[in-house]
């Protein structure tokens, strides 16, 4: 007699959480941005060393490239994967680009009366202003809108979600495995 009772010898498996596809879009944007980086480097290490440049001579450059193109592609797989610090880091870094942007256009008229001195031909100051200032808006609103809604996407990556205590979560050892439930003969 069960009286009303009943068992189950399955435990309940959390579901992971659902990648929101605005995350996908911009971790693939990134892994992408982070392999034609490393193109770039690669093509650019090749047109120097083509034009009589040694290899020790752009070992700087190379080691550099390399390692900003590969923290591109590990930080962007991290949003991939919905790790807590990879959204923490992108909400900073947003931030400062923001903020780099306000700058930007606080100093367009001093950087673009440099700049119209160095490039050469007949650039207006005012044309380079203008680009200055239209480019750091244009940087901004990008910005603020991925920081906005990684912040309206922030359950996704645990951030602000009440987790169970750990006396109250179950051992790892005894999570389910993938395989089916039977047990394997060795």
């Amino acid at each position: 007699m069960s009286y009303g009772y009943s068992y189950s010898l399955r435990r309940q498996v959390q579901a992971e959480p659902q990648r929101p596809l605005g995350v996908a879009i911009i971790a693939m944007l990134g892994i992408l941005s982070g392999l034609t980086y490393t193109i770039l480097v690669l093509f650019t290490a090749y047109l120097r060393m083509s034009a009589a440049f040694s290899l020790t001579s752009l070992a700087g450059y190379l080691i550099a490239g390399f390692g900003v193109s590969l923290f591109t592609i590990w930080f962007y797989w991290s949003l991939w994967d919905l790790l807590g610090w990879a959204w923490g880091f992108h909400i900073l870094l947003n931030a400062v680009s923001v903020v780099a942007g306000v700058l930007g256009i606080a100093y367009a008229e001093p950087v673009a009366a440099f700049l119209a001195g160095v490039v050469p031909g007949d650039m207006a100051v005012t044309t380079l202003q203008f680009g200055l200032v239209s480019t750091a808006i244009i940087s901004m609103a990008f910005n603020l809108c991925i920081a906005i809604y990684l912040v309206s996407v922030r359950k996704a990556f645990g951030i602000g979600v009440r987790r169970r205590p750990a006396w109250e979560r179950p051992p790892s050892h005894a999570r389910p495995s993938s395989h089916s439930g039977v047990p394997r003969r060795n």
